[in-house]
């Protein structure tokens, strides 16, 4: 999270963030949920935050996706997921408000 904060202090610009939801303190997903409130709260709304799991239960992913996940890849992740990351990449910056 400081990483995040001093790269806003710097004025550069964050476009997608990829967070493990299986990191030693903290679930992956509230890091998300906390990520997305603080954005919403400083109008950072082109962030797009991806889990990368290996769960791959329904409850899980339900859960994931509650936390606001923009996109889940489960590991090991396959060319399809990937692909769809450089899909929801290439909407972030055709977006007309993009000033990467």
């Amino acid at each position: 999270m400081n990483i995040v904060y001093n790269l806003f202090l710097e004025k550069k610009s964050i476009n997608i963030i990829i967070i493990d939801q299986q990191m030693p303190y903290i679930k992956g997903s509230h890091m998300i949920y906390l990520f997305k409130k603080i954005a919403h709260e400083n109008n950072f709304y082109l962030i797009k935050f991806i889990s990368y799991s290996a769960f791959k239960t329904k409850d899980i992913r339900e859960h994931i996706l509650k936390k606001r996940a923009d996109l889940i890849i489960n590991r090991p992740a396959s060319y399809d997921k990937f692909s769809e990351v450089i899909n929801l990449l290439e909407s972030i910056f055709s977006n007309k408000f993009y000033k990467g």
